[in-house]
């Protein structure tokens, strides 16, 4: 019933939070990423470091002004040990990407992004204290290469996951 209460109401009561912009100039530099991706990269757990393949799909929506990714990573065996989803798009109030990050079994995170030397980082301060950043570029084979870091400080960052992903889709 619901469903059908909301058609008669105005677009701005339905969703009284922020619109989502329309495509902008501040998309283009991420736009790199839309695609079918996949590849092999390794984490640091609290067992040790270990390996995994992933496959990661980025899919512009709303007219490119947000862009949906999904990424199922597996250990050597096949199982899924990571499975998340996340939300990128720009916000031109605050002047910096959004990112909302989705993980099976642990919550979500609501972080910001930049795109600084060509590259897109986007971090978030973990509830348990300390700092964590992403980093994705391409590299000169056109390979998505991302790198996460760890910092208790914000100064000194240490390593804790790396992939390479080739495109297999557009």
């Amino acid at each position: 019933m619901l469903p059908l209460m909301m058609m008669f109401l105005p677009a701005n009561a339905a969703f009284p939070a922020d619109p989502v912009p329309a495509p902008t100039a501040e998309m283009k530099p991420i736009a790199f990423l839309a695609g079918h991706w996949q590849g092999t990269g390794w984490a640091q757990t609290r067992e040790g470091k270990t390996t995994f393949t992933i496959d990661e799909k980025v899919e512009p929506k709303l007219d490119g002004s947000v862009f949906l990714v999904e990424g199922i990573g597996k250990d050597k065996d096949g199982k899924v040990h990571h499975h998340a989803l996340a939300f990128f798009h720009y916000d031109k109030a605050a002047k910096h990407y959004k990112v909302k990050a989705f993980r099976k079994d642990s919550g979500y995170v609501d972080a910001k992004g930049e795109m600084k030397d060509g590259a897109f980082v986007w971090g978030f301060d973990p509830p348990q204290g300390g700092q964590v950043r992403f980093t994705l570029k391409l590299n000169d084979k056109g390979q998505w290469v991302e790198t996460g870091e760890f910092s208790r400080d914000g100064k000194q960052w240490f390593p804790s996951m790396e992939m390479t992903l080739d495109k297999v889709k557009k």
